[in-house]
């Protein structure tokens, strides 16, 4: 393997170079999690500590390797040139989980594909630990919720706390607490495996300590947040629902925590007084590693190099980005026109006050009207997108079938339509009565029920002149269990699929 031995500072400028680039060129994404970071009541407001621990923790291990030398491989440009093109296929679908994810692989890559596996395997920890202030770990929230649903139910009847549990609300005899995702514990539960990992970077040599430091300090955030909400739930009950920590709580489950973790440091202290200490500091090896040289290799050589690895990180997402804004100048809104009847189904004016729209973020184009067969009123609704960025997209987390502070689900599946990815939604309000949802995406000239479906569809909708995105909607009232409603719904669309998926519209360019 060709080496070139190198000043130990020209690889930290070339860093920070490559850096000032990969934030022009991943702004889009940059500025996601900028937004996220500065949301102090969320999950991800310890972002910017993490950013500044990170980088740090980078160049401290740079720093210490006793001579850094430009291995070039080859393999790293290619994989650059791979994830660099993911990330856009991701920024086309708007798919916010995988640009988020590919950002510290894309920076590690960079280092890999100059110094090589040998010194770039040191780096993992500092550009990996950027992970922890990435937004993937709400995959987590819905089921913590459930479990913390359940934990307390319990608990309340271990206290002879008489509740009832249903989906993640817990009624008791003068109130109703939802664990809303909030309460989730999430960010306990990020913090504390942040704070673990790196004390166990720092502190420790053996794998075996780290696991059960990092083990415990998560069974610590999940009890943490069990008692938080306990304790509120009991404050409910004693007080009537007067407690000012059912409203808030936010300082209150934070002073929990923290004395969940006052015994995390002595198992910590414990567990370092056990590890055989070296004197080597993290990411430090013998001097006699990583200074092999080769002069053979000419610093033209080792420029080229370096070119085709930057431009394989960012040339594609520059241009990505650039030709998307270029073809974002202008605003559209779209007039959907659809007729007064569809079969033997009227529309009814004199019903508007019937209508539910779905709860989608600036659309394009909207549609809402109930038709009637004399006997049963549907509503039927439509949202399409003609450009779609950010927060303004058909497939997103805050776009909702429905009112989720009203409804919970209650049932779903598939309306059994021949030939036709058409499901529904069965809802139950706070009133106990039950609503039937039918939906289905329209995207890329493809339909599905599927919202993964409909997001990765997104990828080739560019490739195949950008048609409109659409969400077709149908909601009606059930007397009963929705048995009878199922085919009426499916009759309805059936009859009627061509006209609500070829439906007139106007676009309008301002």
């Amino acid at each position: 393997m060709q080496h070139l031995a190198v000043h130990k500072k020209i690889f930290p400028i070339l860093l920070i170079g490559f850096l000032a680039l990969f934030v022009y060129a991943y702004y889009p994404t940059i500025l996601d999690l900028w937004v996220r970071w500065n949301k102090f009541d969320e999950s991800y407001s310890h972002g910017m500590l993490v950013l500044a621990i990170s980088a740090f923790y980078l160049f401290v291990q740079l720093r210490a390797i006793p001579s850094l030398a430009v291995n070039p491989c080859w393999f790293g440009p290619a994989l650059l040139l791979g994830s660099s093109i993911l990330w856009v296929l991701a920024f086309y679908a708007h798919i916010e989980a995988i640009q988020h994810v590919l950002l510290p692989w894309v920076i590690w890559l960079f280092c890999y594909s100059l110094l090589g596996w040998h010194t770039a395997k040191k780096l993992l920890f500092p550009v990996g630990f950027l992970y922890f202030a990435i937004p993937i770990w709400d995959v987590l929230t819905e089921p913590l919720q459930y479990i913390t649903t359940d934990v307390n139910g319990f608990l309340l009847a271990l206290v002879g706390v008489e509740a009832h549990i249903e989906d993640v609300f817990v009624t008791i005899s003068v109130g109703k607490f939802e664990i809303a995702g909030g309460c989730s514990g999430l960010r306990y539960l990020i913090i504390s495996i942040t704070l673990t990992s790196l004390y166990s970077y720092l502190n420790y040599s053996r794998a075996k300590s780290a696991a059960t430091l990092i083990i415990v300090g998560i069974l610590l955030a999940l009890f943490a947040n069990w008692i938080r909400v306990f304790i509120i739930i009991l404050a409910g009950h004693f007080t009537n629902m007067e407690s000012s920590l059912i409203n808030e709580h936010d300082h209150f489950g934070w002073l929990v925590f923290a004395i969940t973790l006052i015994p995390l440091f002595f198992l910590a202290h414990k567990l370092e007084s056990n590890v055989e200490h070296t004197s080597q500091q993290p990411g430090q090896e013998k001097a006699a590693e990583n200074t092999q040289s080769n002069a053979n290799i000419s610093p033209a050589y080792a420029l080229l190099f370096t070119l085709i690895t930057l431009s394989a990180a960012i040339a594609v997402p520059i241009y990505a980005s650039y030709s998307k804004n270029n073809n974002t100048n202008s605003s559209y809104s779209i007039d959907i026109e659809m007729g007064a009847a569809l079969d033997q189904w009227q529309r009814s004016y004199l019903k508007a006050n019937l209508i539910s729209p779905p709860k989608f973020t600036t659309p394009d184009g909207e549609f809402d009207a109930i038709y009637s067969d004399g006997t049963h009123n549907i509503q039927l609704s439509i949202r399409s997108y003609i450009q779609q960025a950010q927060g303004k997209e058909l497939i997103n987390f805050n776009n909702r079938l429905y009112d989720q502070s009203t409804f919970i689900n209650h049932d779903a599946g598939s309306l059994g339509i021949p030939n036709n990815d058409f499901n529904y939604l069965i809802i139950k309000g706070k009133d106990k009565k039950l609503e039937l949802i039918g939906y289905q995406y329209l995207v890329a000239n493809m339909a599905t029920s599927n919202r993964v479906m409909a997001k990765l569809l997104e990828i080739i909708r560019p490739l195949i002149g950008s048609p409109t995105s659409t969400l077709i909607y149908t909601r009606i009232r059930c007397t009963a269990d929705c048995t009878a409603e199922l085919p009426i719904m499916s009759e309805f669309i059936h009859n009627n699929y061509s006209q609500l998926t070829h439906f007139k519209s106007s676009s309008s360019d301002h």
